[in-house]
């Protein structure tokens, strides 16, 4: 992950790369959340405690700026 700070609301994110290889912009801090992985049969497995983090998008004030039109 690389450390940068965002274009228009200036605060800090890290830069990483989704499984398809597109980069996307992350909150700089992970946040605490229960993660459930389902078993085979589809029934849901153990909750465990790790730490995630939050798409920029999401959290940034003027995220609409930075949307590709479709």
């Amino acid at each position: 992950m690389k450390k940068a700070f965002c274009a228009s609301c200036k605060a800090e994110i890290v830069w990483a790369l989704t499984e398809s290889g597109k980069p996307i912009p992350l909150d700089e801090k992970p946040e605490q959340r229960f993660v459930i992985t389902a078993l085979p049969d589809g029934t849901p497995g153990r909750a465990r405690l790790k730490k995630t983090y939050q798409t920029h998008f999401v959290t940034c004030p003027n995220s609409k700026e930075h949307r590709k039109s479709r």
